[in-house]
Order: C-alpha cells, then sequence, then structure tokens
C-alpha cells in the first residue's frame, strides 16, 4: 500500500480478515500542509521474517491515536526524520540474536518529533513498544541524580527476554520547541523505574554507563544502560535526566524583573522568555539580603502567578505589595518559580528603596551668591516640573521638565545672570505642588 498526496488524508480504518490487520508493506510520502494519515485501528506491517523494509517513511506524519503501529518484520530498517515520523504508538520487532540488535523508533508526542533507540539482544523474538507521554514525570530522581525531564517520558513494554542489559537513547531538542534545558549537558543520562504507572513517590533509577553527544547542544542525543529492561518487568518508563550536582535547570528563563512604586503600593513586574513545566510564581520580601523572607503571594493563591507550563515565547507577569512599607527604607524582594514537581527555584532577589514622601526641602545656602543647591523627593515616577519665579510671579527659569522616576534628587541651580532679590521655587509632580522662597545676594 502506498500512500502519497498532500495534506491531510483522513482516517484509515483496516478489516480484520484471514491475516488480520496487516498490510505487507507500506509506503508514505505525502507532503504540504498537515501531511498526516490517521490510524482508526490497529495496524501490523510486514510478515514478521527477514524480508525487506516493511514500512517506508519518507514524508507525512502517521498518527495512531490510542491504536498500536506494529512493524513486524525483524529486519527492518529504521526510518524518520522530523519530517517523517509516527506520532503516538510504535511496536518494532527484534529477531532472536546472539548479539545486540538496535532498533530506532522515529516517534514523536502531540507533534512533538522526539526519537527513540532501544538496543538489546534478545533471546527469541520480541516485540517492544514505545510511546512518549509529553508531561513531566511523576516522582524523584534517585542516588546519583539531582534532577528530571520536565516536560516528557517514555513507557517501553516488550513481549519477550532480552539478555544482558539493553541499552535505550532518548533525543532532546530534535528540533523545536527547545523545552528541555542543562546548564552542563555533559551531565547528562537516562533514568528508568518498572512502577506502572509511575507516581508522586516514584524514585528514578539512574542507568549505568551514561552518555551524552551534542553538536551542539540543545541538541541532544542521551543514552544509557537500563538495566530492568532484561529483568522480569515487562514495562519500564524512562527519562532524561542530570547527574551534575546544582545542575537543575530552572523551570524559566528570566528575562526582566522591575520594582517601582505605584499609587497602589509597590509593583513586581518581570517577563520569561521561555517556560518549562513552570507551576507557578512565588513571591516573598525581607529586610535581609540573605534571610528572613516572608511569603508575600504565591501560584496557589493568586491567579496572576500561575505559570504558563511549557512555552517558548514565555510570558508578562505583574502583582502589587499593598503593604505598608516605611518611606526611605530598603527592603529585599525574592521571585521564586516553582515545577511541576514542586521544586522551588530562586529565579532573582532585588533590592528596593522604598521611596521617601514627597518633599522640597530649602535651598542651601540661603541667601546664596549665584548659586545654590535644590533637593526634593518624589514617592511615585511622573512628570515632574522645578521652576524659578521673581516676586511679580513671572517664570526666569525651569530647573527640569520631564519624566523622573520615583526617588530623591539634587539639583545645582546658577542665578549668576540674575538681580539680587527674593526668588519664589515651585515643585510640580502628579498631585503635588510645593513652593519656598529663597534670596539671591550679589
Amino acid at each position: 500500500m502506498s500512500i502519497t498526496g498532500t495534506g491531510a488524508l483522513g482516517t484509515l480504518n483496516f478489516t480484520t480478515g484471514t491475516g488480520g490487520q496487516t498490510l505487507r508493506r507500506l509506503t508514505v510520502n505525502r507532503t504540504g500542509s498537515s501531511p498526516t494519515v490517521t490510524l482508526g485501528t490497529n495496524l501490523t506491517v510486514g510478515q514478521g521474517i527477514n524480508n525487506p523494509d516493511s514500512l517506508y517513511l519518507f514524508s507525512g506524519i502517521i498518527q495512531t491515536g490510542t491504536n498500536v503501529l506494529t512493524l513486524a518484520n525483524r529486519s527492518q530498517f529504521g526510518h524518520g526524520s522530523p519530517s517523517a515520523f509516527v506520532d503516538g504508538i510504535l511496536r518494532m520487532t527484534y529477531p532472536a540474536a546472539t548479539t545486540p540488535t538496535a532498533r530506532f523508533f522515529p516517534i514523536a508526542g502531540d507533534g512533538i518529533y522526539r526519537p527513540v533507540s532501544v538496543s538489546g539482544t534478545a533471546t527469541a523474538v520480541t516485540e517492544v513498544t514505545v510511546r512518549m507521554i509529553n508531561t513531566a514525570p511523576p516522582g524523584i530522581p534517585g542516588a546519583g541524580l539531582n534532577n528530571l525531564s520536565g516536560v516528557r517520558y517514555y513507557r517501553i513494554d516488550r513481549s519477550g527476554t532480552f539478555s544482558g542489559t539493553p541499552r535505550v537513547q532518548l533525543s532532546i531538542n530534535t528540533v523545536d520547541p527547545v523545552d528541555e534545558f542543562a546548564s552542563n549537558p555533559g551531565g547528562l543520562t537516562v533514568a528508568s523505574t518498572t512502577d506502572n504507572p509511575p507516581t508522586g513517590s516514584t524514585v528514578w533509577q539512574a542507568g549505568g554507563n551514561p552518555a551524552a553527544a551534542f553538536t551542539p547542544f540543545p541538541a541532544a542525543i542521551v543514552s544509557a544502560d537500563i538495566a530492568s529492561l532484561s529483568s522480569s518487568s515487562l514495562c519500564v518508563f524512562v527519562t532524561a535526566a542530570s547527574t551534575v550536582p546544582n545542575d537543575n535547570p530552572l523551570p524559566v528563563e528570566l528575562v526582566s524583573f522591575a520594582i517601582t512604586a505605584v499609587d497602589e503600593g509597590v509593583k513586581l513586574k518581570w517577563e520569561t522568555a521561555s517556560e518549562v513545566n513552570n507551576a507557578g510564581f512565588i513571591v516573598s520580601r525581607s529586610r535581609f539580603r540573605d534571610s528572613g523572607f516572608e511569603e508575600l503571594a504565591s501560584y496557589r493563591t493568586h491567579d496572576a502567578l500561575v505559570g504558563k507550563g511549557t512555552s517558548t515565547t514565555g510570558g508578562k507577569y505583574e502583582w502589587i505589595d499593598k503593604s505598608k512599607l516605611l518611606p526611605g527604607e530598603t527592603y529585599y524582594y525574592k521571585l521564586e518559580d516553582v515545577d511541576f514537581n514542586g521544586v522551588i527555584h530562586t529565579a532573582e532577589v532585588k533590592e528596593f528603596v522604598m521611596p521617601k514622601e514627597y518633599s522640597l526641602s530649602q535651598n542651601y545656602p540661603n541667601p546664596f551668591n549665584s548659586s545654590t543647591v535644590i533637593e526634593f523627593n518624589l514617592r511615585l515616577p511622573s512628570r515632574t516640573v522645578l521652576e524659578v519665579y521673581n516676586v511679580l510671579g513671572q517664570r526666569v527659569m525651569t530647573v527640569v521638565d520631564g519624566e523622573l522616576s520615583a526617588g530623591s534628587y539634587r539639583y545645582q541651580v546658577n542665578m549668576s545672570g540674575m538681580a539680587s532679590g527674593m526668588y519664589l521655587y515651585r515643585l510640580r509632580s502628579r498631585d503635588f505642588v510645593a513652593t519656598k522662597k529663597m534670596m539671591l545676594i550679589k
């Protein structure tokens, strides 16, 4: 059977015949927008003997849903690419052998292509089934592991027995989206568990003889020996993991984190470039940089702090601290993000000085000859105007007229070209207006 053409073909339902739902050979070469072929039933391709390829997958996507595509040919070569893969459940056949046989599984989940390779020595004809699960693996890293993938894991089922120790190879960031990060990719490995299904209390075990290849990262191939694939368990779950201490990648890539005073209090505003397995954020405050932080808000209680899970485009967030803070005092805000495993990561700690209340100070020296200093405080950012008037009410100088941030300001005012006498200086910012007198004597 050959499937060509462009676009989505629709659903194929195969009627069970004398040979079951079986095709001797299947060629898929479909192009264009959404070049998909959907299986409405299980399908077996090949006759279980050492003939040439039973599946020719040149271009297009085979979607299996909950059905299984089985490649029965014992000498099936591996086909697959970012434009030609099986989105769903793929089963391949291993011949009885005395040396390892490798099978390449060009699989995807939800359209994300991440191929898998399983190599092992089957003592009898054995079927291996692989499916991708695009959620964070439940459980915790075991001995020798420091972090698990935050976005996916895989289920591997087998029908027969492998001698020795089979090896599993996983792909990371093969194509977009880039959703698995590590600060030290050389420490990547494969972890496994026989818990079926894994739960929050599952302890994932490190594979043996780990190896990682990347040119360059973030695309990588990670492999390790998985002893449980040759044990009595017929179902094993695997995921990518890190063995490097302190190599827990942040769930978010933070672009900016800004703190400003606003009418309602103190606004915290941040932006992420991307997010991986991000449940949300926690905001805390302290009078000290390294200790004494008190939680103010959490994604568990504030919808505005709920993360975007996994997103390559990131997001924008803001939250307002409405506490009564002391003007002129220094505070520290800590922004933390929490992944779906409940692990808390500190994104950034930022210092913030609470602006003083609006005020306009008396100039000094006063009286003065030629120049003097004027100081003022702004509690909120806004357009601010500082002007000098004579006693007739005529403006003789504009010291500043523009957008200023909250804070304290000091301006040196030169009036050497003006006549001696009394002058007034006036500050306007938002609703605040203040005027003071000063004396120029030459």
